[in-house]
């Protein structure tokens, strides 16, 4: 019996360990677009010359889809939203103080934070989001793609850099 649980245990905590190595922030930019095998199409909008669309295509199902701005630019290693914008595991971890390593960004705050529509879904179920953003802004804007919630199964989450994109027009 002492046996079966400790197998029991070990599975456990074996399998917590592979869960939580499995997490990873894809920082999407044009050069890693094809890592993280999301398909972007930028282009001066048709509309509004001093805009920029963005169509996306082959996003991960499941995930929500986020327009982020900040008052300046984050590099990558600031642009983990995650806290940010996961009002429940916000709440959680004050409440039980635990340290998740992810901080809000007090100097430099998100000033918009919008979830995105797709404008369709295929028969496949993937969802295609389009949005026209002025040049000025995609300066300090990033699309962010994440649960909307916390999950145990990890998986990747992705800020795609618009200002990243503003030299490739």
């Amino acid at each position: 019996m002492i046996m079966k649980l400790f197998t029991l245990a070990s599975i456990l905590l074996l399998s917590f360990h592979v869960q939580a190595s499995w997490l990873k922030f894809g920082h999407v930019t044009p050069f890693t677009e094809s890592e993280y095998k999301i398909e972007i199409n930028a282009s001066i909008s048709k509309i509004n010359k001093t805009s920029v669309n963005f169509h996306l295509t082959n996003l991960p199902k499941n995930k929500d889809v986020f327009l982020i701005q900040t008052k300046e630019h984050r590099p990558s290693y600031e642009q983990k939203f995650r806290e940010e914008i996961w009002d429940e595991y916000i709440e959680e971890n004050r409440r039980t103080k635990m340290n998740t390593g992810y901080e809000k960004n007090q100097s430099n705050p998100i000033i918009l934070n919008v979830k995105l529509k797709p404008v369709s879904v295929d028969k496949y179920g993937i969802k295609v989001y389009s949005i026209d953003i002025d040049k000025e802004k995609m300066k300090t804007s990033y699309i962010y793609i994440d649960y909307p919630k916390s999950v145990r199964d990890g998986g990747y989450y992705y800020s795609i850099d618009l200002k990243e994109y503003i030299s490739s027009l």
